[in-house]
């Protein structure tokens, strides 16, 4: 640093290293106190030993500059005699366990933006950094908390995909008559084996005329708001109900393909391969007939299932005879036709939200397109993997769970247990009888107050919303299952009656022959009657004659007409209102799937989170690693600072009486003057060890201070390397303890030494 100690250049130069500002810090030039106002000795040359060697002089700290070397443990003092020892009393930064030490090494461990400028620089720039820093953390924290949350509610969305060539299960199809009385009803009735709805019309406005009589007036209109087909079907024991609806006979031929080519045709619908029919007690339609596969291979083989269905009996001309003259309310709703409905195989249908109407007369065809549903299972909405210990009971019948039939079943309990009655839209786990009734029995030990207190208690549960939503909370959605979007085109059905006649005939007589021959393995088929009728279909020249009932007769061995399988032309009736034709079939053989994914998942969650951190202080993953290394690096100061303590307190000598020349006591003093003050006793030491170094130059101290500043300024190196480090002290001082000034002992000590060179 310094080439030259004797020379006005390299004295300029230590003038201009010492009066330089210092990072922003004002430096101020202070002029030295009196202690230490006395020139400099001159540097002379070391004494050498007898053998004309130099000996090294140890460098010792100066009193002229107290603040040096006792930071510095490597540093020694000089004795009485002139000697210099090293200290007894290692130096230890007392700073090391305050929160600003710790702070101030944060800052120089962590690579979070902003940090690092909190240490240095002006203030106006360390205030703006620490505002940025402060924002920024608190946005992001607020943030990610907001994100975490969101992330918690696991939101989802649906996406939609096609699969190519992929089979679902064919669905079932539920057929219901918009007219539900059959033919064996109106025998029913007329022999008085069962109410009819003429005299349930009769009952209810006998009941009226009495509530009026008797100024009752709370329902003056029950003989209207009563009069529908669902409460005449309440007021029904449940087995009439069923031997007033229709039955399977009712379908005349039924048709199904399989893989586009094997076609099965039978006049008896109940004998399909694959199929079975599931007859369910409805209080609108009565009995309505579910069609569905047997398993899920044959509902995948299906393409193709078609029906022929009867309309059932005419309405009675005649007034006289007829027993429907009832149900006033319902003429808006009245229709001719069939309600069908497509749904999964083994659930129960839902006429009301899926079904459609059935044109007689025409040709119906369905479509439908199949939809995969796959929910996701979270905690805020879990789902269920039904199985058999899920299904529930409507009546006799048997159906797998869903959701909906869950939520309808569990208010259907509540109001059985809290209204003692039946509603008879909702799953009916138990059969109605007279002491649990259906809620609007009108004909049981029927009183007034009773039926109030059932309308009250219904419409309670009914409009609960807080109980309806704790249940729907109870039932949970099932993971996968399916769905069919159904669409119906109608078009005229060009069927003439002999070919829907000689169709049904064909596969009675097949069927016929067949039982025949498993029944009897080594009867000769030809002398069989089944035989018999069956060449007399293949031997007819022409179908548009079709045989009467003599002729049929006479193919009967007993001449029993109920034992001619066939009907005769008498009593086929196929006029354009007498049937409906309906088919069902696959639109193609991809599949709708529609599957639910989180809107926030773990991955998203990540991204989202490290471009917040990213884009507010730049914090990365390794500001955990980061975090251990400042938590190591201040936990290692503080152990060398208790070691350094605990050894300093062993070496420790007890500090003698204020006596002039004490180096112990002047080392006390130095220390007090660093802390920022000085004590009477240490004043008084300065002032005396002064006036005897002025009264005797040549006295004890005089050699001190000659041995302190010899040995300080024992060479070139010395006093470059002594300057430098005064230089730097002042300015890592005046930084940490954020001052804007030095203290003036501190600069004395650079002044003085700049001023002697």
């Amino acid at each position: 640093m310094f080439t030259e100690l004797s020379g006005g250049e390299t004295k300029q130069q230590v003038r201009e290293a010492t009066e330089m500002p210092m990072s922003g810090v004002e430096h101020k030039r202070v002029k030295p106190p009196e202690a230490i106002a006395s020139p400099v000795p001159s540097i002379r040359p070391q004494a050498t030993g007898q053998s004309g060697a130099s000996v090294t002089r140890t460098e010792c700290p100066s009193p002229a500059f107290p603040d040096i070397p006792t930071r510095r443990p490597d540093m020694h003092e000089c004795t009485r005699d002139g000697k210099s020892v090293p200290l007894k009393r290692p130096v230890v930064d007392e700073r090391i366990n305050t929160a600003s030490s710790a702070f101030d090494l944060f800052c120089m461990s962590t690579s979070v933006r902003g940090m690092s400028k909190l240490r240095t620089g002006p203030r106006f720039l360390r205030t703006l950094w620490l505002v940025y820093v402060t924002s920024m953390t608190g946005l992001l924290i607020t943030a990610s908390v907001l994100m975490v949350l969101d992330y918690l509610n696991y939101d989802v969305t649906v996406h939609t995909r096609v699969l190519l060539d992929d089979r679902s299960p064919f669905p079932a199809l539920t057929v219901c008559h918009h007219h539900p009385f059959s033919y064996e009803a109106a025998h029913l009735w007329r022999r008085n084996q069962i109410l009819s709805p003429t005299k349930f019309n009769r009952y209810l406005r006998q009941t009226t005329l009495g509530m009026l009589s008797t100024a009752d007036y709370r329902l003056y209109h029950f003989s209207l708001m009563f009069d529908t087909l669902n409460i005449y079907y309440q007021n029904l024991v449940p087995e009439d109900a069923v031997r007033l609806g229709h039955n399977t006979s009712i379908f005349w031929n039924c048709m199904r393909m399989v893989d586009y080519a094997d076609i099965q045709f039978e006049h008896d619908c109940r004998l399909l391969t694959g199929y079975r029919i599931r007859q369910f007690s409805h209080p609108v339609y009565l009995n309505c007939h579910t069609f569905e596969p047997l398993t899920r291979r044959d509902s995948e083989s299906i393409t193709f299932f078609s029906l022929i269905v009867r309309m059932g009996p005419k309405e009675s001309a005649s007034p006289a005879e007829d027993h429907e003259q009832a149900f006033l309310p319902d003429i808006f709703e009245q229709a001719k036709g069939l309600r069908v409905a497509v749904h999964e195989a083994g659930s129960r249908p839902d006429l009301r939200k899926h079904g459609l109407h059935v044109e007689p007369g025409k040709l119906n065809e369905i479509n439908y397109e199949p939809i995969r549903w796959k929910k996701m299972n979270t905690p805020r909405r879990p789902c269920l993997r039904p199985n058999e210990t899920h299904q529930f009971r409507d009546l006799h019948v048997v159906y797998n769970y869903s959701q909906a039939e869950c939520i309808e079943l569990r208010k259907q309990e509540k109001i059985m247990a809290n209204c003692g009655c039946i509603f008879m839209e909702m799953p009916r786990p138990k059969v109605p009888h007279i002491g649990l009734p259906y809620c609007a029995n009108v004909m049981h030990n029927f009183t007034l107050d009773e039926l109030v207190r059932r309308m009250g208690c219904l419409a309670n549960h009914l409009m609960n919303v807080s109980q309806n939503s704790d249940i729907r909370e109870a039932c949970r959605p099932v993971c996968d299952y399916y769905d069919y979007a159904s669409t119906i085109s109608i078009t005229k059905w060009r069927a003439q009656s002999w070919k829907i006649y000689w169709l049904r005939v064909q596969n009675m007589l097949l069927q016929e022959l067949a039982t025949a021959q498993a029944v009897c393995s080594d009867c000769r088929i030809s002398d069989s009657p089944e035989f018999l009728r069956y060449k007399h279909y293949l031997s007819r020249e022409s179908f548009s004659q079709l045989p009467n009932i003599s002729e049929l007769t006479e193919l009967s061995p007993t001449g029993s007409i109920d034992q001619v399988i066939g009907q005769p032309s008498e009593q086929l009736k196929l006029d354009g209102d007498e049937f409906a034709y309906v088919v069902l079939k696959r639109k193609s053989d991809n599949t709708v799937e529609k599957y639910e994914k989180l809107v926030l998942s773990l991955p998203v969650l990540l991204s989202r989170l490290g471009g917040l951190c990213s884009l507010s202080i730049g914090l990365t993953a390794a500001f955990g690693v980061e975090l251990i290394e400042f938590l190591y690096l201040l936990l290692e100061r503080r152990r060398a600072g208790r070691r350094r303590k605990v050894k300093s307190t062993r070496r420790l000598q007890p500090i003698a009486e204020p006596t002039v020349g004490n180096t112990g006591f002047r080392e006390h003093c130095n220390n007090r003057v660093d802390k920022g003050g000085i004590t009477s006793e240490c004043g008084d030491w300065k002032r005396q060890e002064s006036d005897a170094l002025a009264a005797d130059p040549n006295s004890q101290i005089s050699k001190m201070r000659s041995c302190d500043i010899n040995s300080l300024l024992d060479s070139r190196q010395n006093l470059g390397r002594i300057l430098d480090q005064c230089i730097r002290r002042i300015v890592s001082e005046a930084l940490v303890e954020q001052r804007t000034a030095i203290k003036p002992y501190k600069s004395a000590a650079c002044q003085t030494l700049r001023d002697n060179l």
